[in-house]
């Protein structure tokens, strides 16, 4: 158990930092949500959002990898307390895994009210195609994001874990 005591800032932080860490390396939804927001800003970068719009994109996609946070935060918290199944454990990982849902829904809804308008899939189309160098690293980007998404751990630490997707 461990053992409470007066944390500095820099402790806070770096306890913080970690959990991050923790969750990029063994949660590929996290991946799968860092790749996509990575594309979607180099997107809205070339279509020259507008402050407003770039305030949107940041602020859903902090939601996105705050939900993510809080889901994987859940289901150690259940997983360290039981070790065998329990309906309630399910149903609240379930929970917490459709709050994520519903958060990376509506970030993809914003997504395409964003980038669907005024003209802007004509745009995207002709960036995506427009240049051989910049459609290359695209392909290269994919490539290298479909490595991510998948080299991870995919493991939870101490090998307890209830299944939500039963």
């Amino acid at each position: 158990m461990m053992q409470k005591r007066n944390w500095s800032l820099w402790d806070s932080f770096r306890c913080a930092f970690h959990g991050i860490l923790h969750t990029v390396l063994t949660e590929r939804n996290m991946r799968i949500h860092i790749s996509s927001a990575a594309l979607v800003l180099y997107f809205a970068y070339h279509l020259q959002f507008s402050t407003t719009e770039w305030c949107l994109l940041v602020l859903i996609i902090g939601c996105v990898f705050a939900g993510e946070l809080f889901n994987t935060a859940m289901e150690h918290a259940i997983d360290a307390k039981t070790a065998e199944y329990q309906e309630f454990a399910k149903r609240a990982k379930d929970a917490a895994a459709g709050g994520e849902l519903v958060l990376a829904i509506m970030a993809a809804v914003l997504g395409f009210i964003l980038f669907l308008q005024d003209g802007r899939l004509h745009t995207l189309l002709q960036l995506c195609t427009g240049s051989w160098l910049r459609g290359s690293a695209l392909v290269i980007y994919g490539i290298i994001a479909v490595w991510f998404i998948f080299s991870g751990k995919n493991k939870r630490d101490g090998g307890k874990q209830i299944d939500s997707e039963v």
